[in-house]
C-alpha cells in the first residue's frame, strides 16, 4: 500500500511538471511569433469621388491606391512615368511620376482614374470660398471715362520695334492670358483654374470678355452673357481684312438703336477698371454703358477716320462688387464691339482666355502685327499661356519642321514685345479619330515639337496628356464613370475640363507664389 501511494505521488508530481513544461513551450511559443510580425498600420480613409474633384484646390494628397468599392485598400501597379513632360525650365523641379492605380483590365473605372490623374506634387493651400466684396455705391462724378485712343498712346501707330516694354507695377493683381484652341475657347478649362486661383490668391477680375455670342463654342463661366437679336458678327478665321480685328478675333455688329448687350455675374465681379474694345469712324453710332444702379455713361463712336479705341471707366482706385454691366446702341448707325474686360487691378489674379474653336496657332500670325503686340501691350500680362496643337495634329497634311518655325515666330512675337513676362505652353491632349483606339499620327509629332521648343526656350512647359493613361487616353477618359471625354473624342466633358484644370492649377501655384513674391501683392490666404 505504502508502495502504491509512493507511486501515485511519483506520476502526479510528473504530471505537473511535465504541464507546466508544456504550457511554457505554448507561452514562449505564442509571444516569440507574435514579436516577429510587423505592426499593423492602420487603415487608410476611404476615398469618394466628391473628394477627388472637390472644388477646393488645396485639398492634401490622397493616396494612391484604393479598391473599386472603396473598402480595402491595396497597392496598384505602377505607371510608367513621364515626368519629363510635366515642367521644364530654369528654377524648376520635375514632379513626381504620376502614378497609375489600375492593372490593365480595370483601366475603364472612373474614380480610380480621377485618383491617379491627381499626383501629389505641389500641394495648394485650402482655403475657406472667399465672399465677395460688398458692392459699396460710387457717385457719379467719382467714376471719371476715358476714350483711349491708340493713335494718341503711341501703340497702334508707332511703327518702332526699339520701344520700351510697358512698366511693371511694384504692386497690384496679376494677369494671366491664355490664348488657344477651342480646349480654352469654351472656358471650362480656363474658368476652373481661374476659380482655383482666385480662390489661392484672390480675386483679380474676370479679365478679357469677347462681346456677344459670335460663336456657339465661345462661352464664359464666370459672367453671363446676352444679345439682342440684332447684333451681328464677324471673325478673323473667316475675313480677309485682318486690321479690323482686336485679339478676341470677333466683332460684334449692330445698325440700329435700342440693341444690347449685357454681361451678368449673380456673384458679382470684383473690378476697378473696365475696358470696352470698339471701332470708330465717320459713319458710326454711339452707344451707352450702364454699370449696375450707376449713371449710365454716353460714348460717341463717330470719328474723322477709322480707328481702334478703347472705352476706360475705372473707380479711382476702389474696388467694388458688380453684378450688371449692359451696353446699348442709341443711334440707326453702325456700331462695332470686340470685347469687354474687367479687372481688379488692386491684389489678387485674373485669368483671361482668347479662345479660336478649330484653330491652329497660326491664327496669331494671321492676326495683323501690329494689333497683336499692340494687344499685349495694352493688357500687359505677366504670364502668358499658349495652349495649341490638336487641330495641327488632325492635319495628315501637316509639315512638322514648319510646324515647328510657325510657333518659334509666335513665341518671339511675345517675348519682344512683353520680355518680363512668363510663357507656359500646353502639349496637347490626348484624342482619337472614332471610338476606336485611332489617335492622329500627327498628334504625337505635335507634342514632342512642342516639348523640344519649350526645352530649347526654356519656357514653363505641361503636358496634358501626362494625366491621361498613355496607351488610347481619349478611350479610357471616354469610358470613365463619369465621361471624362466627349463622345467625339477630342473635346473633354466638363468633369474631364476640370479635373485637367485641377492639375494644371497645381502646376501654376508654385511659379505664381514666386512672382507673387518677387513683383506682386497678391493676398495669401
Amino acid at each position: 500500500m505504502i508502495a502504491w501511494r509512493e507511486s501515485t505521488k511519483a506520476l502526479r508530481l510528473a504530471a505537473i511538471v511535465g504541464g507546466s513544461v508544456a504550457l511554457f513551450a505554448v507561452v514562449h511559443f505564442t509571444f516569440s511569433t507574435k514579436s516577429s510580425e510587423p505592426i499593423p498600420t492602420p487603415q487608410q480613409p476611404r476615398l469618394s469621388f466628391a473628394s477627388l474633384i472637390s472644388p477646393a484646390i488645396g485639398a492634401p494628397p490622397h493616396p494612391l491606391y484604393t479598391t473599386n468599392r472603396f473598402e480595402r485598400p491595396r497597392q496598384r501597379q505602377a505607371f510608367p512615368p513621364r515626368t519629363d513632360r510635366f515642367l521644364i525650365g530654369p528654377k524648376t523641379k520635375p514632379l513626381p511620376p504620376v502614378a497609375v492605380l489600375l492593372p490593365k483590365e480595370e483601366v475603364m473605372s472612373g474614380p480610380e482614374i480621377v485618383a491617379a490623374l491627381l499626383p501629389p506634387s505641389t500641394t495648394l493651400q485650402a482655403v475657406p470660398p472667399i465672399a465677395p466684396p460688398v458692392a459699396a455705391p460710387i457717385p457719379p462724378e467719382d467714376l471719371y471715362d476715358a476714350e483711349i485712343r491708340v493713335s494718341e498712346q503711341r501703340i497702334a501707330m508707332d511703327r518702332s520695334r526699339g520701344r520700351a516694354a510697358p512698366q511693371r507695377a511694384s504692386k497690384g493683381s496679376l494677369r494671366i492670358l491664355q490664348i488657344g484652341d477651342s480646349h480654352t475657347a469654351a472656358d471650362f478649362f480656363t474658368g476652373e483654374v481661374r476659380r482655383l486661383l482666385q480662390a489661392r490668391f484672390g480675386d483679380g477680375g474676370v479679365g478679357y470678355v469677347e462681346a456677344g455670342r459670335p460663336h456657339a463654342g465661345l462661352r464664359h463661366s464666370a459672367v453671363s452673357i446676352e444679345a439682342s437679336s440684332g447684333w451681328t458678327y464677324t471673325a478673323l478665321q473667316k475675313s480677309t481684312d485682318k486690321n479690323a480685328f482686336y485679339l478676341s478675333g470677333y466683332n460684334a455688329l449692330a445698325t440700329h438703336a435700342g440693341e444690347t448687350l449685357s454681361f451678368k455675374s449673380e456673384k458679382g465681379i470684383a473690378w476697378d477698371v473696365m475696358e470696352i474694345e470698339v471701332l470708330v469712324g465717320p459713319n458710326h453710332g454711339s452707344i451707352e454703358v450702364k454699370v449696375d444702379g450707376m449713371k449710365p455713361s454716353v460714348h460717341q463712336l463717330k470719328s474723322d477716320r477709322n480707328e481702334r479705341v478703347v472705352l476706360r471707366t475705372a473707380t479711382n482706385g476702389r474696388p467694388t462688387n458688380l453684378q450688371t454691366v449692359t451696353i446699348k446702341t442709341l443711334t440707326d448707325a453702325p456700331v462695332t464691339i470686340a470685347s469687354v474686360a474687367l479687372f481688379n487691378s488692386q491684389s489678387g489674379v485674373s485669368v483671361s482666355k482668347v479662345g479660336f474653336p478649330g484653330a491652329t496657332i497660326d491664327i496669331l500670325n494671321r492676326l495683323d502685327e501690329r494689333v497683336f503686340t499692340d494687344e499685349l501691350r495694352r493688357l500687359n500680362p505677366h504670364m502668358v499661356v499658349l495652349a495649341f496643337g490638336t487641330n495641327e495634329g488632325f492635319n495628315d497634311n501637316l509639315n512638322v519642321v514648319s510646324y515647328g518655325t510657325t510657333y518659334l515666330n509666335v513665341l518671339q512675337k511675345i517675348r519682344q514685345t512683353l520680355p518680363d513676362a512668363k510663357i507656359v505652353v500646353i502639349a496637347p491632349p490626348a484624342a482619337s479619330r472614332g471610338s476606336a483606339c485611332n489617335p492622329p499620327p500627327n498628334l504625337e509629332r505635335v507634342r514632342q515639337k512642342i516639348i523640344e521648343l519649350a526645352q530649347d526656350e526654356k519656357l514653363q512647359l505641361w503636358d496634358w496628356s501626362s494625366i491621361m493613361p498613355q496607351n488610347c487616353g481619349a478611350q479610357a477618359w471616354a469610358s470613365a464613370n463619369p465621361k471624362l471625354m466627349a463622345p467625339d473624342h477630342v473635346h473633354l466633358t466638363r468633369a474631364g475640363y476640370e479635373l485637367s484644370a485641377k492639375s494644371f492649377a497645381r502646376f501654376l501655384e508654385p511659379i505664381v507664389t514666386e512672382m507673387r513674391k518677387i513683383h506682386y501683392a497678391l493676398s495669401d490666404h
